[in-house]
Order: structure tokens, then C-alpha cells, then sequence
């Protein structure tokens, strides 16, 4: 496969399977949750990667590099540079309220309102993206050619290796919580009978449905952030080893810092098909298009082309 085609399936993929998650989602009223905000916010960016900055990469490789005009090189530049640092703030934010639910025993839906949610997401679109628009608009273009300006691109690099790190040690503080308190509760078990009794009446009382919810949560938090450090680690570590000493660094190095960067935007095709898998509340439009009744559909318009042909 050529590196056209390659970038077409990923426009194809991520805009496709974005725009249907951000679909079901905000259609499902029912079983939405503050804590889907920050799924759609990902959805959203995923979405933006695919429809403009992957696109960009299309038709710059159709016209050989040449770039539409300034506004579309400021608006790719800094697509390019916040989306993923947008993308690992959201989960650094998820995870975290992750370490307070479980070192308070609540669920995630109780210690976040829409209200804050919405407020979170809004001033991370604004510091970051906000930022990154002015900075680009100022400082990030050399004459003809678009360029990101290296004082900008370098401290992208390390911010979001660092946020790789806080993401990896949250999710290990997560674990280490979760598997604590699951060593407490096998001992609650063994626990004379009216303990046991009490225990067992504190689980009756809670909704099993919200449960199951609130588990498939944390578990699509999970492969959110293990599918951003798998895609993206090997491009920002060879990046800042670039970076740090560019003098003893080849050709080669130059083009396997290429392809890790090609490879880290495929997270965006990858995450709408995880969040179906993962998340069952993101299939609500296939639900909707299950219970469809398509017989009758065919019915209404075989009636309608007769009553055409009579007249």
C-alpha cells in the first residue's frame, strides 16, 4: 500500500467512525453521563485529525507539499500541535477523577456534574488550543513554506512526554488502588456473618446497571490511554532524542521519526472502533438501525411506485 492510500484509509476511518460514535453518543440521552463529555472531546479531536489535518496531508502529497494558504498552514500547525496534547490532558483529567473514585468508594458519575464537565473541556480548548492558534499566527510560518517554529514544536514534545509519564504513573496509581481495594473486600468476605450481611445488603442497594456502566468506563479509559502510548511514545521519544543533539543524528533517524509520526495518527481510525467495543453505549445508532423495520419500509415505497404506475 502507498503512503496515499495508506493516508486516504485513515481519513476515511477516522472521519467515518468518529462521526458515528459523536453521533450515538449525543443522541443517547438515556444513558449519557458528564464523563461522556470528555469521550465526545476526544471524538471530536479524532474527528478534526481526520477531516483536516489527515485530509491536509492528502492534498499536500497530490500537490507535492504545497500548502492551500496561511490560514490553512496556521490551522493545520496547530491542529497538529494541540490535538494531542488536547487528547492526553482529557485522560490525565479522567484518570484522576478515577484516583478519587476509588479512594472515596463512589462512582465516576457522582463526582462530576455536566455543568463541570462542560467548563473543564471549554478552558482546555481555550488555554491550549487558544495558545497554540496565537502562537502560530505570530510566529509559526517562514515565508512560503509552512513550518512549525522549533521553540514551540520542542516544548510540544516535552509536554506531552510528560503527560505520557503522569498518564502511565495514574494509571499505575489506579491499579494499585483498585487491586488494594479488592484484596479488602476478599477479606470483608471471610469476615464473621453479619459483616457479610451488611455487605451483601450494601451491594443489593446499588443499581447493577449503573455499576456495569461505571466499569466500562474505567475500562475504555484504560485502552484510551494504553492506544495513546503505544501510538505515540515511539514518536516523541525519538523527536526529543532529536531534538536534544540533532548534529549526531542521520537520514535514518530522520525517516524512522517519519513513520512513527504516520503511524502515531492512526490512534485516531483505531479509537471510534475500541469505543464500540468497549463502550456498549456508543452502538445506540446501531441499536436504532436494528429496530428499523425495513419490510415496511419497502412496502410504503412498493405501494407508492404502483399507485405511480396507475395513475
Amino acid at each position: 500500500m502507498s503512503l496515499l492510500s495508506y493516508l486516504i484509509t485513515l481519513v476515511v476511518l477516522s472521519v467515518i467512525g468518529n462521526a458515528f460514535v459523536l453521533i450515538s453518543l449525543l443522541s443517547n440521552k438515556k444513558t449519557r453521563s458528564a464523563f461522556d463529555s470528555f469521550i465526545i472531546n476526544i471524538c471530536i479531536l479524532d474527528f478534526l485529525i481526520g477531516a483536516f489535518l489527515k485530509s491536509s496531508f492528502v492534498v499536500e502529497d497530490y500537490f507535492e507539499g504545497q500548502q492551500i494558504n496561511d490560514t490553512h498552514c496556521y490551522f493545520m500547525t496547530t491542529l497538529m500541535t494541540a490535538a494531542p496534547t488536547m487528547v492526553l490532558m482529557t485522560l490525565v483529567i479522567l484518570l484522576f477523577y478515577m484516583i478519587f473514585s476509588s479512594i472515596k468508594k463512589v462512582r465516576l458519575e457522582k463526582l462530576l456534574s455536566p455543568e463541570t464537565a462542560f467548563i473543564t473541556i471549554f478552558m482546555m480548548w481555550f488555554l491550549i488550543g487558544g495558545v497554540h492558534l496565537i502562537y502560530h499566527k505570530v510566529f509559526g510560518t517562514y515565508g512560503s513554506t509552512c513550518a512549525v517554529e522549533d521553540d514551540i514544536l520542542s516544548t510540544t514534545v516535552y509536554c506531552n512526554l510528560t503527560l505520557m509519564i503522569m498518564v502511565i504513573v495514574l494509571m499505575v496509581i489506579v491499579i494499585t488502588i483498585e487491586f488494594i481495594k479488592k484484596a479488602s473486600d476478599a477479606i470483608n468476605l471471610r469476615r464473621p456473618e453479619a459483616v457479610y450481611n451488611n455487605l451483601s445488603i450494601e451491594i443489593n442497594n446499588n443499581s447493577v446497571d449503573t455499576e456495569d456502566i461505571d466499569g466500562r468506563l474505567r475500562k475504555l479509559i484504560y485502552v484510551q490511554s494504553i492506544m495513546f502510548i503505544l501510538f505515540w511514545i515511539p514518536f516523541y521519544g525519538i523527536r526529543a532524542q532529536y531534538m536534544y543533539d540533532k548534529q549526531s543524528h542521520g537520514l535514518d533517524l530522520i525517516v524512522l521519526q517519519l513513520f512513527f509520526y504516520i503511524i502515531g495518527y492512526f490512534r485516531s481510525a483505531v479509537s471510534p472502533i475500541a469505543i464500540l467495543i468497549v463502550y456498549p453505549e456508543s452502538r445506540y445508532l446501531i441499536q436504532k438501525i436494528k429496530e428499523i423495520n425495513y419490510k415496511k419500509i419497502k412496502n410504503v415505497f412498493g405501494k407508492s411506485e404502483s399507485n405511480a404506475i396507475v395513475t
